[in-house]
């Protein structure tokens, strides 16, 4: 409770339009519009405000700060909050709000949701020292990054061969096509185990490591895009799981997803990140230009920056920058009171 004596509590109905209205950007009627759209969508579209947790004037029909966490795949929850108002910023009760929506998250009855995950833009410092003084941790700097896909990135054949991302690979490695688990269903486990492999001693966001469970993680990743597009390959080492190479078809935005890209430590230092990447994109690209798509298409990413190789290999691709956000993550299943 602050010193007003506004004490963080569920979110009455009356007041979801006045939350959606502190959720969204801008002020005025166009922030009204843009709540009660969000509103309208309703659970359809992956918003409610069942997880949330809201500083309240009841009298004056205010939502002074929320936070709200949204189910995603792989039990987990996105959380957003309320943005500071004009030359009325409350730190203390948005701290409270997050801590509040925190013990909630992990007292909820057989602890469905494993990990919150919060992304402030950079520049947001404000949101990310809330949920630093709120007890989650910052895991990583990430700069999303974009690289148009054209034409002259097919093979010149125009053709593909079965096993597309094979091209020059050494002889003691191969790459073979899989498809994404469907939702429910548990992923092979030679899929399992070559994350895993990837995952010790990484640099792309290490704190993470642990934290969550791999079958967890790849829910995640197949709930991105279009599953009958997506492009899923494992890489193997002397016959051994050891990486992996996953993309993502996202229609609506005219994009590829590098989901994920990992080797692990037998496959590192060879220069086969490259080679499996530029592979990918000729991939793409020849897709692509067969379905009668020439232009308007790009193959976009997220990285840790301070993965420094990954970080040089995409920019002698041609990646550049267009976002960067801070990950914020909380582990629900620790104890609280």
């Amino acid at each position: 409770m602050d010193a007003h004596g506004f004490q963080p509590r569920p979110l009455p109905d009356s007041l979801r339009l006045e939350a959606a209205v502190r959720l969204v950007e801008g002020a005025g009627s166009a922030a009204r519009r843009a709540a009660k759209g969000i509103i309208d969508a309703g659970p359809a579209s992956g918003f409610s405000f069942d997880h949330a947790m809201a500083t309240v004037d009841i009298p004056q029909g205010r939502v002074r700060e929320i936070a709200i966490a949204l189910p995603a795949p792989g039990r987990s929850v996105l959380v957003f909050i309320s943005r500071p108002e004009p030359g009325e910023d409350r730190p203390q009760e948005r701290v409270a709000c997050i801590r509040a929506l925190g013990n909630h998250l992990s007292n909820l009855p057989g602890r469905p949701f494993h990990v919150a995950q919060a992304l402030p833009a950079r520049s947001e410092h404000w949101s990310v020292l809330a949920h630093q003084q709120a007890g989650w941790t910052v895991v990583g700097q990430l700069a999303y990054l974009r690289r148009p896909l054209v034409p002259e990135d097919a093979p010149r054949t125009g053709f593909l061969r079965p096993k597309a991302l094979d091209w020059n690979l050494p002889g003691d490695v191969d790459c073979e096509s899989i498809a994404p688990p469907t939702p429910g269903t548990p992923a092979h486990d030679d899929l399992r185990y070559a994350l895993e492999q990837t995952y010790i001693d990484t640099l792309d966001c290490p704190g993470l490591c642990g934290m969550r469970d791999t079958q967890d993680i790849i829910a995640s990743h197949a709930a991105i895009g279009r599953p009958e597009l997506a492009l899923w390959s494992l890489i193997r080492h002397e016959g051994v799981p050891a990486g992996a190479l996953l993309l993502s078809c996202m229609v609506e935005q005219r994009c590829y997803e590098l989901v994920y890209l990992g080797l692990g430590p037998s496959l590192r230092g060879r220069g086969l990140g490259e080679l499996l990447l530029r592979s990918a994109i000729a991939q793409l690209a020849s897709r692509l230009r067969q379905g009668g798509h020439r232009s308007g298409w790009s193959l976009t990413c997220a990285v840790d920056t301070a993965n420094t190789p990954a970080m040089q290999l995409y920019q002698r691709l041609g990646f550049i920058p267009f976002d960067h956000r801070v990950a914020c993550v909380f582990d629900c299943t620790r104890s609280n009171p």
